[in-house]
């Protein structure tokens, strides 16, 4: 079981390039494949993360890698929205830099003993992005729903989320800080 959900962490990062297949090939139903892989991805994160709370399997690689392999599956759906689909590039930097800084602040924690936990905050953060990029992915009201509409909206909640987020794992770790 502990291989099988290292497993699922190391194929979200491999599988990540999948995103991008709009870039390679022609067709609506590219944008289609592109959404569904996100979401698969997506997936493999809930899935690795309740098999290891179930089975209390942690391990240091998956401490390290699971936030790794989200960050890639994330960053690929961002960079094809931005480019390909005019999704306003401030937002990836902001969820880019609020991702750079929490992971710097948790491999200080960790040099010093210390760990930090997730939060709620970036938690919502997570489950809104991860509804956001691939309701973006699909085409103008897919299935004859607003989807790019319900994405936006997602997009801008998880950019709030991301920033409300950063603000309070910062906040956390200064009050539990040994090193002031």
């Amino acid at each position: 079981m502990f291989y099988f959900i290292n497993g699922l962490t190391l194929a979200r990062i491999i599988l990540s390039p999948l995103i991008l297949m709009p870039w390679y090939f022609s067709g609506e139903w590219t944008w289609y494949v592109s959404s569904f892989v996100f979401i698969c991805l997506s997936l493999t994160d809930f899935f690795d993360g309740h098999l290891a709370r179930k089975y209390n399997l942690t391990s240091d690689f998956g401490k390290l890698f699971d936030p790794i392999g989200d960050k890639v599956m994330v960053l690929f759906g961002m960079v094809i929205l931005t480019v390909s689909k005019e999704v306003n590039p401030a937002f990836i930097l902001i969820i880019l830099s609020r991702d750079f800084l929490i992971n710097g602040l948790r491999s200080y924690a960790a040099s010093v003993g210390r760990v930090i936990a997730a939060r709620p905050l970036g938690k919502y953060k997570a489950t809104l992005q991860m509804i956001a990029i691939p309701l973006l992915l699909l085409p103008q009201d897919a299935f004859g729903l607003p989807t790019v509409r319900m994405g936006q909206v997602a997009l801008i909640l998880s950019v709030v989320f991301s920033i409300t987020s950063a603000f309070d794992y910062v906040l956390s770790y200064k009050k539990t800080s040994v090193d002031r």
